[in-house]
């Protein structure tokens, strides 16, 4: 797991990614197959051909929170989390800041860094 987090700021934003060891490392299948238990249950735009969903067990996105899934292969994936600063909540989808994360997480895999 990588963290990001401005301490600087009581108010700050924050940012996790890490890889989703659940289920049988079927990638995003155990999540559809489990979909009813989440709250928050999106498909979203795919990353460069990668399927992307907004899930959660509560809708933090009121709140500036949103957890969202890529998978990276069939059998892979990995989970990027966001909770944005007090300034932020309400002005951008926290959704659509963790998709943006998340396409950055695979530039960097893609570019072998």
């Amino acid at each position: 797991m990588c963290t990001w987090r401005d301490d600087a700021n009581i108010a700050g934003g924050r940012a996790s990614i890490h890889w989703v060891t659940k289920g049988e490392h079927r990638g995003l299948t155990d999540f559809y197959a489990g979909r009813q238990q989440y709250e928050l249950f999106e498909p979203l735009e795919p990353l460069g051909g990668n399927p992307t969903l907004a899930y959660g067990s509560y809708n933090g996105r009121d709140t500036g929170f949103c957890q969202v899934l890529v998978g990276a292969t069939d059998e892979l994936a990995f989970q990027v989390g966001i909770g944005q600063s007090r300034d932020k909540i309400g002005t951008v989808d926290p959704c659509q800041v963790a998709r943006r994360v998340g396409g950055m997480m695979l530039e960097t895999m893609r570019g072998g860094s």
